[in-house]
């Protein structure tokens, strides 16, 4: 099972809630899209995606 969410729509801590959600029931894989988001450089995409990564090794 895959998850895919909108990053930054979502709120980190929903996210990190829905993800270990999803994990309980299976999922394996999560798919972070920051598409829409408004950010207008490479860098603030990738920014965003670290921050992510971050807050979900650390709960």
């Amino acid at each position: 099972m895959k998850i895919g969410v909108v990053f930054p729509q979502t709120e980190t801590d929903t996210l990190l809630r829905m993800m270990a959600e999803r994990q309980k029931a299976g999922a394996t894989h999560i798919s972070l899209n920051t598409m829409g988001s408004g950010f207008t450089t490479p860098n603030q995409h990738i920014n965003a995606i670290s921050e992510f990564a971050k807050a979900a090794l650390i709960s």
